[in-house]
């Protein structure tokens, strides 16, 4: 009988986002960081390593996982931090794009494509681009949120955040709606400035949450909302 699965990437944990999953489903996990801090590979290693001849990366991360794609009803996927990179190479090819029902960043947007310091012009950040055009069209959930907090090389996740959703639009033609009284952030601090576009929604909460928050306080509270759990 197939059933769901959550699956969630970077360094985090199960207690760490205890909620943040579909009901009554106990989330995997894929531990890694942007650094190779841990002593593993880095987070976008891990996906490079997982990638096949025909250039997918899903079916190699389900055969370490001793997941049978048959069984499979609703994969959703959740990524804090450096995690994102691994959603963004998973979101490049179209057969991996759709076997995935949900994805769900936490402060997991940071990359060095989207913005060209020099020039002032933005690249599509290509992985999420993707996924973000294809769940515009058929109704699949994409929810980001992210913080200013500076983060080495890359941008801040605002700062990607806002490439993202910049590049969204120039390759849809469609524009977001300011969002900043959606439901989902009822009894939260509200973001600075927050997006929709049909179920592609994305919160820029600035320093209102530390980093971290995005996964141990924000996303036990936004998953079972977004999700309708």
């Amino acid at each position: 009988m197939a059933t769901p699965e959550v699956i969630w990437f970077g360094p985090v944990n199960g207690f760490q986002v205890k909620g943040a999953t579909l009901p009554g489903v106990t989330p995997r996990f894929v531990t890694c960081t942007g650094d190779g801090s841990d002593g593993g590979p880095t987070c976008a290693d891990r996906a490079e390593a997982w990638r096949d001849a025909t250039g997918r990366r899903l079916p190699t991360l389900f055969k370490r996982l001793k997941i049978n794609p048959a069984d499979v009803s609703q994969l959703t996927l959740g990524a804090f931090s450096a995690g994102g990179q691994i959603i963004k190479r998973l979101g490049l090819d179209a057969l991996d794009r759709a076997q995935i029902h949900a994805v769900l960043l936490s402060d997991a947007t940071y990359t060095i494509e989207w913005l060209n310091q020099k020039q002032g012009t933005t690249k599509p950040i290509e992985g999420f681009l993707k996924l973000a055009l294809d769940y515009i069209n058929d109704g699949r959930l994409f929810l980001a949120t992210a913080s200013a907090a500076p983060n080495k090389a890359y941008p801040s996740g605002a700062q990607s955040l806002l490439g993202l959703k910049t590049g969204i639009e120039q390759a849809s033609g469609l524009t977001f709606d300011p969002a900043e009284d959606d439901p989902l952030w009822a009894d939260l601090k509200p973001p600075v400035r927050a997006f929709r576009l049909k179920n592609v929604i994305f919160a820029d909460f600035g320093m209102s949450y530390k980093h971290g928050e995005h996964a141990t306080l924000l996303a036990p509270i936004l998953w079972p909302r977004a999700l309708g759990g």
